[in-house]
C-alpha cells in the first residue's frame, strides 16, 4: 500500500480546484489534486459564457463599479445571496480577470469606434471609445445593468481551463483516469480544517491519503 501526505488535497480538477490548488500552494503549502479525470478534461471548458468583473471598459459599462456589481448579483439572487461572499466576489473579480491575462487568457478585447451588437433583440450601432481600444471587451449577460462580461471569444471556460493549468505556480496532481473508476472517501476530523481521504483506483492497486 503506497501511501501519500500533503498539506492541502483538493477534490476536483476543474477550474476551482485549479485556482484553489495555487493559492494554496502560494502560500507555501504542499498541495495534491484528486480528479477522476486529467483536469484538461474537466467540465469547466464547458463554462463558455465569460466571466464578469465591474471594468467598465466598453460604452455600455460605463460608470460600473463594485457597489453596482454587488446590487445587480443580490438583486438577481433574489436576496437570498450570502452578501459577504457577493462582496468578496465583487471586490475579487477586477483583480482575478487582470491575472489571468496575465497567465494567457486570450480576453477578446475592444476595438474603437463604431460595432454592431444586439440590444432587446434589435441590432444596434455603438461607438467604443478611442481610449479604451485595446482593453478587455465586455458584453450583455445574465440581465445585468451594466455590461460586464469578460469573455474569450466563444471559448471561455477552456482558455482559462488552459491558462490556470499552465501558471508558473506547479504543483502536484494526482488524479485516477476514468476508466479506473476510482471511489474516495473523505472524513472530516475532530479538529478544524483537517479531513483524512482515501482513494482506490481499480487499477493500479493503491491507496493515497494527507
Amino acid at each position: 500500500m503506497k501511501v501519500d501526505y500533503t498539506d492541502v488535497l483538493v477534490v476536483g480538477g476543474g477550474l476551482a480546484g485549479l485556482r484553489i490548488a495555487l493559492a494554496a500552494k502560494r502560500r507555501g503549502h504542499d498541495t495534491v489534486i484528486l480528479s477522476l479525470v486529467p483536469p484538461k478534461r474537466s467540465h469547466s471548458a464547458a463554462a463558455q459564457g465569460g466571466m464578469q468583473a465591474s471594468l467598465g471598459n466598453v460604452i455600455k459599462g460605463s460608470g460600473d463599479n463594485e457597489d453596482v456589481h454587488f446590487q445587480d448579483t443580490v438583486r438577481g439572487s433574489d436576496w437570498g445571496a450570502d452578501q459577504e461572499v457577493v462582496r468578496m466576489f465583487v471586490d475579487t473579480a477586477p483583480k482575478a480577470v487582470r491575472e489571468l491575462a496575465a497567465w494567457g487568457v486570450p480576453w477578446t478585447r475592444i476595438s474603437k469606434g463604431e460595432r454592431e451588437v444586439v440590444i432587446n433583440g434589435k441590432k444596434v450601432i455603438i461607438s467604443e471609445r478611442e481610449q479604451a481600444d485595446g482593453l478587455l471587451n465586455q458584453r450583455n449577460f445574465g440581465g445585468t445593468s451594466k455590461w460586464r462580461t469578460c469573455y474569450a471569444s466563444a471559448g471561455t471556460g477552456h482558455a482559462m481551463r488552459s491558462a490556470t493549468r499552465r501558471s508558473p505556480r506547479v504543483f502536484r496532481c494526482t488524479s485516477a483516469s476514468k476508466r479506473s473508476r476510482s471511489f474516495m472517501t473523505l472524513v472530516a476530523a475532530a479538529e478544524p480544517l483537517c479531513a483524512i481521504s482515501s482513494a482506490a483506483p481499480f487499477r493500479p492497486a493503491s491507496l493515497r491519503r494527507p
